[in-house]
């Protein structure tokens, strides 16, 4: 079973959503990743106050470390929900919440991954914030896609994807969900509309020159 779930993983690796994270914040400048990390630290070591600079930086911390150091980077998002009541900017709560459930999903713990992405939606949604909301639903429709539940992905991949239109800042984003909505089609024995899904995403991508 353990082997199955990694090669529906590695198989669907190219849909996911760019970490389906959303990040809402600007990352430093590309010096090396142990750099940036240790730029970081540094500069959280500065940060004893509970608020919304150094959940900024825990979140930054955490996003650098997300693809190798994922206990790591759970520890820096499980810090920024330990004070979530003393930051103002909710879009970092609810950035922090999708974080935990893209790693537990890496953890193939589903339900949990769930529950923490399902908080992220809820906040999310009081914000009326369509990227973050997309974020949530492609990562909730990516780990029903990897249990082979197509119907459900389908059914969020869509609901990403109309969130993402209403705002046109994350076309990279819609192209990716493009390509899972495809993916999903194809896995359902339906090649034409997953044929159309790729050809938008094809030509979104070379709209945006990505």
């Amino acid at each position: 079973m353990a082997a199955l779930n990694l090669h529906k993983k590695l198989k669907y690796i190219f849909c996911f959503l760019a970490l389906c994270v959303v990040f809402f914040f600007n990352p430093f400048e590309s010096y090396g990743q142990n750099k940036k990390i240790d730029s970081l630290t540094k500069v959280l070591g500065k940060q004893q106050q509970l608020d919304d600079n150094r959940a900024t930086t825990l979140f930054n911390l955490a996003a650098q470390k997300l693809q190798y150091d994922a206990k790591s980077a759970l520890k820096n998002v499980d810090e920024i929900i330990s004070f979530k009541e003393k930051i103002a900017n909710e879009n970092i709560v609810s950035a922090a919440y999708r974080v935990k459930g893209i790693i537990f999903y890496h953890l193939s713990q589903y339900i949990e991954a769930l529950g923490f992405l399902n908080k992220a939606l809820i906040i999310d949604s009081k914000l009326k914030s369509y990227d973050g909301i997309g974020g949530d639903l492609g990562t909730i429709g990516l780990i029903h896609m990897t249990q082979s539940k197509f119907p459900a992905a389908l059914k969020y991949y869509l609901e990403s994807l109309s969130n993402f239109e209403k705002t046109k800042k994350n076309q990279v984003d819609e192209a990716l969900t493009l390509v899972n909505i495809g993916t999903v089609y194809n896995e359902m024995g339906n090649p034409s509309q997953a044929m159309a899904n790729y050809q938008k995403s094809y030509q979104l991508f070379k709209k945006i020159n990505h």
